[in-house]
């Protein structure tokens, strides 16, 4: 016990170091280049206030409500036996992946957390559900990646479609991954949870709904701004692998990279699939380390592999669509 003890101490001392020097050298990458970090963070916040914030703040605040209004207890009682049999998990995990579906990141992550605080989920269940339940929206998907950068709604379409299938078919595989024996009582069965008024959940919703909203727009600030130091010191290398690196840390400009590529739909599909690590951590702050994100992350980078080599397999030329 004692030399595990020592091996762990001396990895997290490791890596502490060499989180410590990559930020220093960061730091001096964002002080060389001043001009292009504070035009990436202009940016990101620009679009955080222009585009994401109005579409995303509203669903926040009323997937709030939903929750502490007792709303997702009552669609879990018609949603009870197919999330059983599909995911294993209660009725009242529908709302967090119908929400997260539709209105995008962190709303789904944001449902789930509410739903695991309330009692509603276990914390097997709730982190088994976050892996799955957060994609970016069908708006951001269709209109800006699809319409915008690929020049085609409907090839917005067939990417929208393709991760919520392949998010879908991994949070069937999830419940594979459930403990033996596994029980939880039905909706009709769980004991009545304590209801909030009106006013109550709605300044709640709003107080939580505004803190993931700052949230947001500080992640995509900042994880902005490193591709766009870095990407200048890789001028001469391919397409694709500026690409992997600006879509590694952020979802939009990585779309972007990616469209320009030989390979653009399978390609687009990749970053989206795997979001980026500002929304990864959007996640996590949301979460607030109440739940574990190992899941989460794990089945990002397998919807992202798998979402490419789909996508690549079926080979729709975009002169096509």
């Amino acid at each position: 016990m004692t030399d595990t003890r020592k091996i762990a101490k001396a990895r997290a001392t490791g890596g502490g170091i060499a989180a410590s020097v990559a930020a220093a050298v960061l730091t001096l990458l964002f002080i060389i280049d001043a001009g292009g970090t504070r035009d990436a963070v202009l940016s990101s916040l620009r679009l955080s206030a222009t585009s994401v914030i109005p579409a995303v703040f509203p669903c926040a605040v009323l997937s709030g409500l939903i929750v502490r209004l007792g709303g997702a207890d009552k669609l879990g009682r018609l949603a009870e036996r197919p999330m059983r049999l599909l995911f294993a998990l209660p009725g009242e995990a529908f709302c967090a992946i119908f929400l997260g579906f539709l209105c995008g990141f962190p709303v789904g992550a944001k449902t789930c957390t509410e739903l695991f605080d309330r009692g509603s989920l276990s914390r097997e269940e709730a982190e088994r559900l976050l892996a799955f339940s957060s994609l970016a929206s069908p708006s951001f998907v269709i209109n800006a990646v699809g319409k915008g950068m690929l020049g085609s709604a409907k090839a917005g379409v067939i990417l929208f479609t393709a991760l919520v299938l392949i998010s879908l078919v991994s949070g069937t595989l999830l419940s594979l991954t459930a403990r033996k024996g596994h029980k939880y009582l039905t909706t009709f069965a769980r004991p009545a949870k304590e209801r909030e008024s009106f006013s109550e959940a709605l300044i709640g919703s709003v107080n939580s709904a505004a803190d993931a909203m700052v949230r947001l727009c500080a992640f995509s600030a900042f994880f902005s701004a490193i591709p766009a130091v870095l990407l200048p010191l890789s001028a001469t290398l391919p397409d694709a692998v500026r690409a992997a690196v600006a879509g590694l840390f952020e979802l939009s400009g990585g779309c972007s990279a990616a469209a320009s590529c030989s390979l653009p739909l399978p390609s687009v599909a990749a970053v989206l699939g795997w979001t980026g690590l500002a929304v990864h951590f959007q996640i996590l702050s949301v979460i607030k380390g109440k739940l574990s994100s190992k899941r989460y992350f794990f089945v990002s980078l397998i919807r992202a592999v798998s979402i490419f080599f789909v996508l690549l397999f079926v080979s729709i030329p975009l002169s096509d669509i």
